[in-house]
Formats: structure tokens, C-alpha cells, sequence
């Protein structure tokens, strides 16, 4: 029978048959990693992050009207902010903490109206003016001011704890 289909009787020809068994991981394996970060503790901790201030600020009620105010600031300008600040940490070793990522939201916060102003005035010069929309972008900016580092803080600490090995 083996002159017929040209296999022979050596065991380790069938190997991909026999079950491995289940997968053994190394300990530290955190999931896969764009450059240094890894991508799902990075989605986790960007979810994460409003919604833990939004439920601890609760009653409140300012941190979930700044949320939803925010919110799209914070996924446009903060994702890739964080994202560029753990790619600086991890490429020169330093540790991820709420600390620097704090920093780096308070740092997103400052370009965000600047860019909004921009996108706005290309699009609806006139009509900004006539609502007077630099006095709206000042108000999110401030606002932004209080809650951009706790935003960076929370999500610093997220993502390095669900990173720790």
C-alpha cells in the first residue's frame, strides 16, 4: 500500500494529526502588539476609560455631559495620542504610567480645539462666526482641561494593569 500512494511509515510524517494538547502560553503573553503595544489592552483601556469616570463621576452628572461632549475628541484626538505616547515608552523601556499618559491628554486637549477650529472654519466660516463658536471652542477647552488628564490618568492605569504579566 505505501509503494502505491508514496507515503511511508515513519511516525513523524502524521505529526499534524496527533492533538498538541492545549496551547501553552508564556506567562507575560499580553496579546498581539503593534509596534511595543498591544492592541487589545489598548482597546479595552480606550472603552474603558470614559466609561469608568462617567460611572465614579456619576453623581455628578458634569462628567457624563463632558463625555458626551468629549467623546469624539477623545477617540480622535486622544486614541492616537496614547497610542503614540506608549509607542515612545515601550520603544525606550520606560514604564506605562497614569502619570505620563495624564500628561499626554492634557497635551491632546491643547491641539484639539485648534484643529476643530481649523476643520470648522474651512467648512463653516460664516456660520461659526454668527454662533459664536470660538467662545464654545474656549469652553470645551477648559472644560477638557479637567478632564483630558483623567481620562490619560485612568486610562494609563488600565492599560498597564491589563498588560502586567
Amino acid at each position: 500500500m505505501t509503494e502505491m500512494t508514496g507515503m511511508t511509515a515513519n511516525p513523524q510524517a502524521m505529526r499534524w494529526l496527533r492533538d498538541p494538547g492545549p496551547r501553552k502560553l508564556p506567562l507575560a503573553y499580553c496579546g498581539p502588539t503593534r509596534g511595543g503595544v498591544d492592541a487589545r489592552a489598548f482597546a479595552r483601556a480606550l472603552v474603558a476609560a470614559p466609561l469608568i469616570v462617567a460611572v465614579v463621576g456619576l453623581p455628578l452628572v458634569i462628567p457624563l455631559v463632558a463625555m458626551v461632549i468629549g467623546l469624539p475628541a477623545y477617540l480622535l484626538a486622544g486614541g492616537p495620542v496614547f497610542w503614540l505616547t506608549l509607542k515612545a515608552l515601550h520603544r525606550s523601556g520606560r514604564p506605562v504610567t497614569a502619570k505620563r499618559l495624564a500628561v499626554a491628554g492634557f497635551v491632546a486637549n491643547l491641539f484639539t480645539p485648534v484643529v476643530m477650529a481649523l476643520v470648522l472654519g474651512v467648512f463653516a466660516g460664516p456660520l461659526l462666526i454668527a454662533l459664536n463658536a470660538g467662545d464654545f471652542l474656549a469652553r470645551i477647552t477648559l472644560v477638557g482641561a479637567v478632564f483630558a488628564p483623567l481620562l490619560g490618568a485612568v486610562f494609563g492605569s488600565s492599560y498597564a494593569r491589563s498588560t502586567r504579566g
